[in-house]
């Protein structure tokens, strides 16, 4: 009954919206690829952080990555 959440994060580099954007592109990938390799659609969501949890120095390629979380029972349908 569990569900994940593809996280996609950007750099800090250039504007908000397109770092958004890339964000939720990373994360599509990312959930895409779970799909193809049999986790079910349904059981996935997406989000993007986009620069809002750097783990490194603004340019880092350490901050532009995907993480997942748990979506909870509780929380509302997308």
């Amino acid at each position: 009954d569990a569900s994940l959440r593809v996280v996609g994060h950007s750099d800090s580099v250039g504007a908000a919206g397109p770092n958004q954007r890339l964000g939720e592109a990373r994360a599509r990938v990312v959930m895409d690829a779970l799909a193809r390799a049999g986790v079910a659609p349904d059981r996935l969501r997406t989000a993007s952080r986009a620069a809002a949890e750097r783990i490194g120095p603004s340019r880092s390629p350490a901050n532009r990555r995907v993480t997942f979380e748990p979506v909870f029972a509780t929380e509302p349908a997308p």
